[in-house]
């Protein structure tokens, strides 16, 4: 059955240098616009090129490093898009921020096909955020691709014991030989099942609990403006 294809879009397109009085401080968020101007274009080089040249100027927010691991993504350059990303997130003290470079390092880490890493990201962002319905979303995909991969090699030697004769051979040590791997190729499947059950399982409790706790906080407090970017 084929999957529904995984969302890649990339959390918040970008996001802007604070803007303070002082003229590098300006001049870098004006290259910082221009750098995510490249960007929309489809331009990624010339976009990489831009946010490169800000961080040797000495930007240290971790905004520059999320635009330029967005910029690599977009090249399909995803060993620097991961290199970049994991240093945003080192320098990011926002959680919110946080959350969404590290929904983007499961995307590009399922680009690479190393699964297992995505979904660890895809993890670390709903511990976060349990409401993110993307990030929600793309585990669940991944894993259930982690599935079928995992199934496929066993399908294909069953099919090929079933087209090669057996060599000669005890029979009955034969017979014992097959069930063996096929009682451990059993019992590594039911652990399989049983971890991803438990990740789904963690996750829809953090996301009831998440759910709870927002309706306390509507009781008590006034109703906000959110702010944007």
């Amino acid at each position: 059955m084929k999957l529904k294809k995984v969302i890649t879009v990339i959390s918040i397109a970008f996001l802007l240098i604070a803007k303070v009085a002082s003229a590098t401080t300006i001049s870098d968020y004006r290259n910082n616009k221009k750098g995510i101007k490249l960007y929309n274009k489809g331009q990624a080089s010339e976009a990489i090129e831009k946010f490169s040249t800000l961080l040797q100027s000495g930007d240290e927010s971790g905004k520059v490093n999320y635009n330029l691991a967005n910029a690599y993504y977009m090249q399909k350059e995803y060993d620097n898009a991961v290199k970049e990303y994991v240093n945003a997130i080192d320098i990011f003290k926002d959680e919110g921020l946080k959350q969404k470079a590290y929904f983007n390092l499961g995307n590009t880490f399922f680009q690479q096909g190393q699964l297992e890493d995505a979904i660890k990201f895809y993890q670390q962002s709903l511990y976060i955020n349990p409401e993110d319905k993307a990030a929600k979303h793309n585990l669940e995909l991944t894993i259930e691709r982690m599935r079928q991969a995992q199934s496929e090699p066993e399908e294909q030697e069953q099919e090929q014991d079933q087209k090669e004769p057996p060599p000669e051979q005890d029979q009955e040590e034969l017979q014992k030989q097959l069930e063996e791997e096929q009682e451990k190729a059993e019992e590594e499947r039911r652990q399989r099942e049983n971890d991803i059950n438990q990740i789904l399982s963690q996750l829809d409790q953090r996301e009831k609990e998440a759910r709870q706790n927002h309706l306390k906080n509507d009781n008590i407090s006034l109703e906000g403006v959110e702010k944007d970017w």
